[in-house]
């Protein structure tokens, strides 16, 4: 009696699920739906975000604007644009490795840290403290580090070519910033 009782709470799980399979898999794809707009709109609010802060670095930069390009080469731009159209997300970790380089680079000549890596962000707040960048480009780095984080767990089909590109063109600022402060 004991094992019958064990038994018909499993299999009455089972059967309910069987015979509601439609309803349960129409409301899966109700809350998947409902998560992936809930990212994009989270998305949609860092990228915001970030354009408002690159606004306030730009109008203290002056003419000191920094050029769609890497190192001069707009061919690698025209790449990562490529790339955008192909897959957003790798589009913009591609970028990011941008950002990275110019911050390796900046923390071995400008800091002369031979002795080991030294984070991104003290780059940043390093250069700021020596007045080399505005202080408003800590938000701008923090901004767009956080969309690159997010964006590496966001599903495909969540990210779209033009948010790519708007990362792409902030990142490729940041990064020229950097090298310009320290060049």
């Amino acid at each position: 009696m004991e094992l019958v009782q064990v038994i018909v709470w499993p299999a009455a799980l089972v059967w309910l699920g069987y015979l509601f399979r439609s309803e349960i898999r129409e409301m899966s794809k109700r809350i998947a739906w409902g998560a992936e707009r809930s990212t994009r709109g989270r998305l949609e609010e860092a990228l915001d975000r970030a354009d408002e802060v690159w606004r306030t670095v730009k109008g203290q930069l002056g003419n000191r604007r920094a050029e769609p390009s890497i190192g001069g080469s707009p061919i690698r731009y025209e790449v990562l644009q490529r790339l955008a159209q192909t897959s957003a997300r790798a589009a913009i970790l591609e970028t990011w490795t941008e950002v990275e380089t110019a911050m390796t680079d900046a923390a071995g000549q400008y800091f002369d840290l031979h002795r080991g890596p030294m984070a991104s962000r003290r780059v940043v707040e390093r250069l700021i403290e020596d007045e080399r960048l505005p202080r408003e480009a800590l938000p701008f780095y923090q901004s767009l580090r956080d969309i690159r984080n997010s964006a590496t767990h966001y599903p495909d089909r969540v990210l779209t070519q033009e948010d790519a590109e708007r990362f792409l063109d902030h990142a490729l600022e940041l990064a020229r910033l950097v090298r310009m402060a320290t060049g």
